[in-house]
Parts: C-alpha cells; sequence; structure tokens
C-alpha cells in the first residue's frame, strides 16, 4: 500500500472544520444523521480484520468520515426527492464522490483522497467517477464501498424499510466479484458472524417518521 503516513499538507484547524461540515452534510436530514460515522467505524473494523496497521486504519477511518462531503453541493429537491430521478438528477448525485475528494485534497494524504474519490467504484468496472476495475481501485475505497452500501441498506428510508440484517448480508454476498471486491466481502461475511454490534440495526437512530412534519426525507446515501 501507499504511504499514508506523513506530514499532511492541509492545517489541522481546516481539516476539522471540513469533519465538521460532513457532520452537517449527515445531518441536513434525519434520515442520514451519523450515517458517515458509521460507515467510518466499519470500514476501520474491516480493514482490522484484514491486517492493517493501527496508522493505516486510523487514516481510513478519517476518510470515512469525510466521505460524502461532497454531497453539500447536491440541492436539497434532489437528495430529498422520493420519485424517480431523471438521468441529469442521477449525474448530480453521482459528482459527489469526485467534488468530495477535491474538498479534501491538500487536507489529507493522496491515498485518502483517491479512498473518497472512488468509494462508489464497482469491481466489475461499472462504478464512478472513473470507472475502475478489480484491483485498480484502492483498497480502502473498496472497504468502504462494502460499509458504505450496509448503513444504506439497513437504515430506514421515507420510501421503504431499511432491510434486516440477514436480507442485507444477502445483497453483499450476491454482489461479490460484480459491485464488491470478493475478499472485502469474505471479510465483513466473517465479521458479521462474529456478532459485532457495530453492524446490527439497534446502532442506527430510530425513525424520524413521526417526528418530521412538512419535510421530505431524502433518499438513501450510499448513491
Amino acid at each position: 500500500m501507499t504511504s499514508v503516513v506523513g506530514s499532511l499538507p492541509g492545517s489541522a484547524e481546516t481539516l476539522r472544520l471540513l469533519i465538521e461540515l460532513a457532520a452537517a452534510v449527515d445531518a441536513r436530514d434525519p434520515f442520514t444523521r451519523e450515517h458517515s460515522v458509521r460507515v467510518a467505524d466499519t470500514s476501520r473494523a474491516i480493514a482490522k480484520r484484514m491486517g492493517w496497521s493501527e496508522t493505516e486504519m486510523s487514516a481510513l477511518h478519517a476518510a470515512g468520515i469525510i466521505h460524502d462531503v461532497g454531497r453539500i453541493a447536491i440541492p436539497d429537491h434532489i437528495l430529498t426527492s422520493t420519485t424517480g430521478l431523471t438521468e441529469a438528477e442521477f449525474d448530480q448525485i453521482k459528482a459527489h464522490a469526485a467534488i468530495g475528494s477535491d474538498m479534501a485534497a491538500g487536507l489529507m494524504t493522496p491515498v485518502q483522497v483517491g479512498w473518497i474519490r472512488h468509494h462508489h467504484e464497482r469491481w466489475d468496472g461499472r462504478g464512478y467517477p472513473d470507472g475502475l476495475f478489480a484491483q485498480s481501485i484502492p483498497t480502502g475505497a473498496l472497504i468502504m464501498a462494502v460499509a458504505d452500501s450496509w448503513d444504506a441498506m439497513i437504515s430506514d428510508r421515507p420510501f421503504r424499510e431499511g432491510l434486516s440484517e440477514h436480507a442485507a448480508l444477502e445483497q453483499i454476498v450476491s454482489g461479490s466479484g460484480a459491485q464488491y471486491d470478493p475478499r472485502v466481502v469474505e471479510v465483513f461475511v466473517e465479521f458479521f458472524e462474529s456478532g459485532s454490534p457495530l453492524l446490527s440495526r439497534s446502532r442506527l437512530p430510530s425513525s424520524p417518521q413521526h417526528d418530521v412534519t412538512e419535510q421530505v426525507p431524502p433518499k438513501a446515501s450510499g448513491f
């Protein structure tokens, strides 16, 4: 793995503000609050099972915290749509990965920036923003892709109830070799079978359906 250590080019204060912005992005609606923290925690746990060093795991966790920060550039009417998106609107959704990596550039290492940019790439090359294929995708991004999908699948949304843990696991397994790195899926299954509370639906915030009035919540994150 390319080094993730060394002096970061940006200031600690600026990075702190970026992390706060990422939290604000998650909090734009009650359906995605703390999503990025859960993705970061799950990514770190997967990396640990894959033998990553403490430094590498910490770097991945930090990148996970801000992986969706680029969604700040997506208009609310797109994020809050409960109907189908046009192709142009979906292109705006997909732009968040590249926007987020641009925001992180100069504040995180190039390796971390790459993880953020490529967390929606697919093992079969059909992902975005660059259509990378298989092992050309950075391992940290492959880990984050599974963690991100897991959290999105088990979380409730205004237009559907979150999947059960076992149903979500079936979706992850079925995507092995297509959407996801088979090795990461294998490790994730072992992690799931360990009974870790990190993967429990009980960790999610309570559904806001009865708390929110005159507001249409956004679609699932993990686009």
